[in-house]
């Protein structure tokens, strides 16, 4: 169980960190007057999907820390990966999610008995 501990603390720091480094302006956002960052419409999707891969890359390793990695969460982790290359932000969304889903199943499934 120390390990699954260290994996989420390590885990929630990166994607804490993340959500901090995203929110630093880039070339396209605008400032207003109180000094809230409001993004260009056009980065929303690219954020979510990266976003969501983040989060889907976190999964994926604790599953592998705790060795109850599912094969089909690696699998649509790469297929997220590529869609966001490719520029296909819905789909590297709706891959991201399935990886991260995959991974928290495979998870849970350490829960139950080997045996009957």
């Amino acid at each position: 169980m120390q390990i699954a501990a260290l994996v989420n603390t390590n885990t929630s720091l990166f994607v804490g960190l993340f959500l901090v480094v995203s929110s630093v302006p880039l070339g396209g956002a605008d400032t207003s007057a109180s000094g809230i960052t409001v993004g260009h419409p056009a980065q929303e999707p690219a954020l979510a999907a990266r976003t969501a891969i983040v989060q889907a890359e976190a999964a994926v390793a604790r599953a592998e820390a705790l060795r109850a990695l599912w094969t089909n969460a690696q699998e649509a982790l790469d297929r997220a990966r590529e869609a966001y290359s490719q520029g296909n932000f819905a789909a590297a969304q709706d891959a991201a999610r399935d990886a991260r889903e995959f991974a928290e199943l495979g998870i849970a499934q350490l829960k139950y008995p080997l045996t009957r």
